[in-house]
């Protein structure tokens, strides 16, 4: 099934929330497999925020992170606020 059940996500936004209430290291291991379950759960908000958070922390996403951060432009309304989100985005890890 292409689609991640919005349960499963929900339990895995839970597990990164108690992991870094707990002090644990964030990793963008975690994070990349959370935006893409997020996207491909139909839930680009939730994929872009996450995204966002990852940029915060300072960690650096991989390829395919910022793939799904890009399906999940296609997937917002509106879509040029996410694409220049997005963009800013690209623009920020390039100058780091």
């Amino acid at each position: 099934m292409r689609h991640a059940c919005s349960s499963q996500v929900d339990e895995a936004l839970a597990v990164l929330q108690d992991m870094a209430a707990r002090g644990a290291e964030r990793s963008p291991v975690a994070y990349g497999a959370l935006v893409a379950a997020a996207e491909r759960g139909g839930r680009p908000a939730l994929a872009l925020q996450l995204f966002e958070d990852m940029l915060r922390a300072l960690l650096k996403p991989s390829a395919a992170t910022f793939a799904a951060a890009l399906a999940a432009c296609t997937q917002s309304e509106p879509i040029s606020k996410a694409l220049i989100s997005l963009r800013n985005t690209q623009a920020q890890l390039l100058w780091t």
